[in-house]
């Protein structure tokens, strides 16, 4: 997912630490160059955020 879906799921306020958590992570690339966001990072995030632990750790 582009990063204004991103941020649409996890809230602007939440970008911040949602690149510290992906920091070291795979993504994918756009053509135009631009990060293609796991829509299971994303998730993994949420959840982490909501209980203090991940779904998974990769």
């Amino acid at each position: 997912m582009r990063k204004a879906e991103a941020i649409k799921r996890i809230g602007a306020k939440n970008w911040n630490a949602f690149e510290k958590f992906m920091a070291g992570q795979t993504v994918g690339i756009y053509p135009d160059g631009s990060p293609d966001y796991y829509s299971c990072d994303v998730e993994n995030f949420l959840h982490k955020k909501a209980t203090g632990k991940e779904l998974f750790f990769d």
